[in-house]
């Protein structure tokens, strides 16, 4: 039976994959999986603003507005591809009565890629207010924010809130700390962050390496976090 269903899936899929946007949106009526699946399927597959625009009327249409899943894989196209756009992100986030933290998450990445820091925290703010449990992904963009205002002391302090809850050795949030001691130049308290990482991924290393060029510091010969690199390791296989 489960099998069944997604050969019919697959199927339907492709139909609407046929066709120009404007016919292939047509058939949403027609194909036999549920209208909230084949929304996202277009979402997932949206490419501009003047298409997400068109797949949100139909949202609104199908009465799929205040759906926060739904709704929020519009905001995430706004906040996160090339050519978004945050303003329409923040229209759309108006109309929906209760927005979860995936979505004010959301709204912080958005306007960090933005540049605009100050809607960044005041987004964050407001999710505090509402009672929302800030998270990992919470925290990385806001450490990501700090960093790119070359603010110390705002980093600092989310660095403390990160203590506070207990988040600070999550990978997404230790690799963004060590990143943002390394644009503060910062190297000794971006070698440290990474030092405690148990088991640092490729990305930790190449992100404190990047740190100690930002410093302009020369590691010590035979001591240097260079010299550790994972594809520099003599023990390790060619």
């Amino acid at each position: 039976m489960i099998i069944n269903y997604l050969c019919r899936l697959k199927s339907n899929l492709k139909v609407l994959q046929l066709g120009s946007f404007r016919s292939r949106f047509s058939t949403i009526n027609t194909v036999s999986i549920s209208k909230e699946e084949a929304v996202i399927s277009f979402l997932k597959n949206c490419s501009c603003m003047k298409d997400l625009k068109q797949i949100h009327a139909r949202v609104i249409q199908l009465g799929f507005e205040q759906s926060r899943f739904v709704v929020g894989k519009v905001i995430v196209f706004c906040a996160a591809a090339e050519h978004g756009d945050m303003s329409y992100a923040v229209s759309v986030f108006e109309k929906i009565g209760d927005p979860d933290a995936f979505i004010f998450n959301t709204m912080i990445r958005g306007f960090g890629k933005a540049n605009d820091s100050r809607k960044a925290f005041d987004y964050y703010k407001i999710m505090q207010e509402r009672g929302l449990e800030s998270d990992s992904f919470t925290f990385s963009f806001l450490l990501k924010v700090c960093g790119q205002l070359g603010s110390v002391l705002s980093g600092r302090i989310m660095h403390c809130s990160t203590l506070k809850h207990g988040l600070d050795s999550h990978v997404f949030v230790r690799n963004t700390l060590v990143h943002m001691y390394g644009v503060f130049k910062d190297i000794e308290a971006s070698r440290q962050l990474f030092e405690e990482i148990p088991n640092p991924e490729l990305v930790a290393w190449n992100i404190v390496i990047d740190c100690h060029k930002r410093g302009v510091q020369k590691p010590e010969p035979g001591n240097s976090v260079v010299g550790r690199h994972p594809s520099l390791r003599s023990d390790e296989p060619l």
